[in-house]
């Protein structure tokens, strides 16, 4: 389980339950499927998503918004954290990290925790080339072989390209 970090901060407006999403039709690009979200409030496009599960019960997510601000989300079925609590968080790619990033828990998933990336060219640019994330939460690792991730997080950004008017 992940353990919590006792700094707190608001939620960001990309995972706060505003957001009550509908899915629109999936698809499959590898190992990853994805899907667009509206807000069920307004009915317009949220954002697009794409997901993988791994053999050890783990899923790995990747949100991208039409500001094109990515997300990456863990979650296992098995965690209970705290509605909006924050978690110290380090992003390496390859063994070389990234940043630290506050992983913070939505409210209407206390299994899933999100990272926020932002625009940041060169974190997307290392998880397309990369072959391991891994996400360190205190002395807990999280790994994640990164099979199939380039294309997907190109068809990603299509997903936005195509739906970020609607």
């Amino acid at each position: 389980m992940i353990k919590q970090m006792t700094v707190g901060c608001a939620l960001p407006i990309a995972v706060t339950a505003a957001l009550a999403d509908v899915a629109a039709a999936r698809w499959r690009v590898g190992n990853w499927t994805g899907s667009a979200y509206t807000s069920n409030a307004s009915g317009r496009f949220a954002y697009c998503q794409m997901w993988v599960r791994y053999s050890n019960n783990n899923w790995l997510y990747f949100r991208q918004y039409s500001n094109y601000s990515l997300y990456v989300g863990m979650y296992n079925q098995g965690w209970r954290m705290k509605a909006g609590a924050n978690y110290a968080m380090t992003f390496l790619v390859d063994g070389r990290m990234i940043r630290r990033a506050k992983g913070i828990v939505e409210p209407k998933n206390l299994s899933r925790v999100w990272l926020a990336l932002g625009t940041d060219r060169y974190a997307r640019n290392r998880l397309q080339r990369g072959f391991k994330l891994t996400l360190i939460n205190n002395h807990q690792r999280y790994s994640f072989r990164l099979t199939a991730t380039a294309v997907g997080l190109a068809a990603l950004e299509r997903c936005v390209n195509a739906n970020r008017h609607r």
